[in-house]
């Protein structure tokens, strides 16, 4: 009989904590909260020599991608970046599609070799060249492929590590707050 009211108080003194827990967690952070994040602004120039700024592109969505040649899942994945690329205007409306790869960083390849690569498959988006991988660094890049989508105002949005399809793509860009 004593076991059973043990127990008994145990569970409630561990359904009480967990309670305040939840409470405290809940006032600190309350649901609908958004905290503003800003990503940081880079100077990086593309495969056409084309000089991107991020913070040029406030007032638009932006779907940032990092990517490595020697990733599986980006060789699938680069495929439909370069179909949204096209579908949301080749960077002329108010989407704008940008792929960042660091050439000569661990296993990547040249910049010449990363440009090769995607006049050979026939993708036009534009993709930054991170010499020296200090953006990736800046990012804490830990995986490829790493999306971040940045809405209109210039704030983080979403982190998606690992790939996408196009449908994702479009509904992540659709859906951006």
């Amino acid at each position: 009989m004593e076991i059973g009211n043990n127990i008994k108080k145990i569970n409630f003194w561990f359904l009480t904590l967990s309670i305040i827990i939840i409470l405290c967690i809940c006032i600190n952070n309350p649901v609908g909260a958004s905290t503003k994040v800003r990503p940081l602004d880079f100077n990086l120039v593309d495969q056409y020599g084309k000089i991107h700024n991020l913070s040029s592109y406030k007032g638009k969505t932006v779907f940032l991608n990092f990517w490595a040649t020697w990733c599986p899942p980006c060789g699938v994945e680069i495929c439909d970046i370069d179909k949204i690329y096209r579908q949301y205007g080749n960077n002329k409306n108010n989407v704008i599609i940008l792929g960042v790869a660091a050439p000569d960083i661990e296993n990547e390849i040249s910049k010449q070799g990363i440009t090769d690569f995607l006049n050979k498959n026939g993708y036009d988006f534009p993709v930054l060249f991170d010499i020296g991988g200090n953006v990736m660094d800046e990012y804490n890049i830990g995986a490829f492929p790493t999306t971040f989508l940045i809405n209109k105002e210039g704030d983080l949005s979403r982190i998606i590590e690992g790939s996408i399809n196009k449908d994702e793509m479009n509904y992540l860009i659709n859906n951006i707050k």
